[in-house]
């Protein structure tokens, strides 16, 4: 199936949160309190899920940062810790961690790339790129 790229035509479809509806979703759950969660919530986390990972801009901290107060909750899955990373490291990442990333191998910064996607475990070069990297990022 090809990538529908237009922001229109995602929206019709379902598979766009807009800036009101992302509005409307966090003044009915406050701070991530899920206790009120009706049937719609899983579908609400999941287009936000899509709309992170489709959209260049960063226009998403809001929604990042919705993401981010679920994380004690059930609905907090390794596909929402995908995304975030994902958001961490296009939009999040300073130009100086930036800097420190390319300073190791294309290779190894696809790696990490992987790496975080995928939640797969660390080796010591990828951990220490993390680490370095844990001083400019608030969300991983």
């Amino acid at each position: 199936m090809s990538v529908i790229n237009s922001v229109y035509l995602r929206r019709t479809l379902g598979m766009h949160v807009s800036g009101n509806e992302m509005k409307d979703i966090s003044r009915r759950y406050p701070n991530g309190d899920v206790s009120n969660a009706d049937k719609y919530f899983k579908r609400h986390v999941n287009r936000i899920l899509k709309t992170i990972n489709h959209t260049k801009k960063d226009k998403c901290h809001e929604m990042a940062d919705f993401l981010k107060c679920i994380k004690e909750t059930c609905y907090y899955t390794p596909a929402v810790k995908r995304a975030l990373n994902e958001y961490v490291i296009k939009h999040v990442c300073s130009g100086k961690a930036k800097d420190a990333i390319k300073k190791y191998t294309g290779e190894e910064y696809q790696n990490l790339n992987a790496f975080l996607r995928t939640g797969l475990p660390l080796d010591g070069t990828m951990q220490e790129i993390v680490e370095g990297l844990k001083v400019d990022i608030c969300l991983l």
